[in-house]
């Protein structure tokens, strides 16, 4: 179960990371 929370945790970061990197990219092709 603490596993399965883990797996959880772990893909909603990297979906937090993802878009926060497309975010990134955005901004710098606005400057």
């Amino acid at each position: 179960w603490a596993r399965l929370l883990k797996s959880g945790v772990d893909a909603v970061l990297a979906e937090a990371a993802t878009r926060g990197d497309t975010e990134n990219l955005h901004t710098a092709a606005a400057k």
